[in-house]
């Protein structure tokens, strides 16, 4: 059975290192890991909301639920500033995602647009994906 994106991360995140962090993410490596973690730490991804709109949470029990960011990681560029759909057309589908995902992957999807997981960073996705996101953390 395949992991959901949310059981990854929050497996990583248990992890007590940075290292053992980036090596769970690298052991469960997928296109629609990357891509969540790009969008939620790519400074040059900016979603067209602050925080996710109101939506009813789905009942279906864990893995039951109508789709999960496996599928849906190739639409997440319509809930981008730098896609020219309506607003309002955005809000509608993002709410419509929300609705139709797992509990924890819609939790996910909200700290994907507050720009931060729990328990993984910045520093902890380039460990695991040196080439991931573009540009690199400047340290002060």
């Amino acid at each position: 059975m395949q992991l959901l994106i949310s059981e990854i991360l929050k497996k990583a995140a248990d992890q007590k290192t940075p290292k053992d962090k980036a090596n769970t993410l690298r052991a469960h490596s997928t296109t629609a890991l990357q891509e969540v973690l790009r969008y939620t730490y790519d400074p040059k991804i900016t979603w067209y909301c602050e925080k996710a709109p109101p939506y009813t949470v789905d009942p279906a029990p864990a893995g039951l639920s109508y789709t999960t960011l496996m599928i849906e990681h190739r639409r997440l560029y319509l809930y981008t500033k730098e896609n020219p759909v309506a607003e309002k057309r955005k809000n509608e589908l993002l709410i419509q995602l929300l609705e139709s995902l797992d509990p924890t992957e819609a939790a996910l999807v909200e700290q994907m647009i507050s720009g931060e997981i729990p328990g993984i960073d910045r520093e902890i996705v380039d460990l695991a994906f040196p080439n991931l996101i573009s540009t690199k953390v400047v340290k002060a």
